[in-house]
Formats: C-alpha cells, structure tokens, sequence
C-alpha cells in the first residue's frame, strides 16, 4: 500500500490487441487522455484496449496509442504506468471518415458497381469498316514490323465472300504470339465468319 491508493478509484481490465482478455483487474486513475497505475505487474502495449469498469456495469473502452514506465521518485512515489489512451467512441471509425473514389471508365460496356450485382447484357455493334481501321490504327502503333496489316487488308476484301475463312485463320496464325494486345478484335472478326464455313 502506498500514499497514492487513494487516488486509484478506477477499476480497469486489459484486452490484448489480439482480443485476449487479461484475467486481472487493475486499480487505476482514469483522465480523459491518459491512464495511470500503479501496478506494474500491468501487461499494456500500444494497439492494446483498456476497459474503465463502471459502477453501473457498463465499461468505456480506451485505445492504448503509447505505454510508458516510470520508477516514480522511491520512496514518496512509486513506480507507475502511465498510457496515452483514445475513448473508443472519438475515434472515427471507417464509415465516418470521408473518403474519396476515383473511376477512370472507358470503352464499350464501360461501368461502375458499387455493392451490386449486375444482371445486364449488353450488345456493342461496331461497323466492320471502323473495326478494321481501329484494327489496322493499333497494329501500326504496337506491332509496326510484324506482317500484319497487308493480312488484316486480305481479311477486309474478303469479308462476305467464301474466302474470308482463309485469310481469317491466316492472320490468327500469324497474330498468336501477340493475342494479349488483339484479343478485343477476335469476338467481331470470328461473328463476321459465315455459318458452316470450314476454317
């Protein structure tokens, strides 16, 4: 027992930041920004909670943000823990804290969910000519040297005829090792293939 018992009229328990709760209860002075005790047997680190027992059986939960240790000046003042606390309820939790989303959306089909299910289809119809260009307009700027364009001309003058299955299957030979940057043109070419026609 020492001179500063008295001052100690708060009873507190710790729980651990992994929600462990010490069996211990601790006799404290409870301040609105700090806690002080002066058993040091106390276990407390920073992220851990402390609990302020009430009278009423209700608690008010604090948020430990530093722990520090004094020897106290023996033998007038004991060693003591003193703790940087927050109440739990000032703290802003995730759904107060305004917050700020930015949506880059582009292209065909483009669209933003936001905790929701999407159940729609859509159907984007791109002229064969302006696919053919765009085609044309992206192997120019990413793959220049790699053959292509006079097989996307052969595949353009043969839409419509028996011989656009040939020159289809040609350029998706010769366009495999580049299937990541073409594959948004794959779906529009294959549905310009006609029903029954062998590739």
């Amino acid at each position: 027992m020492h001179i500063f018992s008295d001052l100690e009229n708060d009873t507190i328990r710790v729980i651990k930041a992994d929600g462990q709760q010490l069996p211990k209860e601790y006799k404290a002075v409870v301040n609105r920004n700090d806690i002080q005790t002066f058993d040091v047997s106390i276990d407390v680190e920073e992220g851990d909670f402390i609990e302020r027992l009430l009278s009423n059986g209700k608690a008010e939960k604090y948020l430990v943000s530093e722990s520090q240790y004094s020897e106290g000046m023996p033998p007038a003042i004991p060693p003591f823990y003193k703790f940087k606390v927050s109440n739990i309820k000032s703290i802003p939790t995730a759904s107060s804290v305004a917050s700020t989303n930015v949506y880059h959306v582009s292209g065909n089909n483009a669209r933003v969910l936001n905790n929701s299910v999407d159940h729609s289809s859509n159907v984007v119809n791109i002229s064969n000519d302006k696919m053919f260009e765009e085609l044309r307009a992206l192997i120019e700027a990413q793959l220049p040297d790699t053959g292509l364009i006079p097989l996307v001309n052969e595949m353009e003058q043969a839409r419509g005829t028996s011989g656009f299955a040939a020159k289809y299957n040609a350029f998706i030979q010769s366009a495999a090792n580049h299937m990541t940057l073409l594959a948004p043109f794959i779906p529009p070419l294959t549905a310009l293939l006609i029903p029954g026609q062998a590739l």
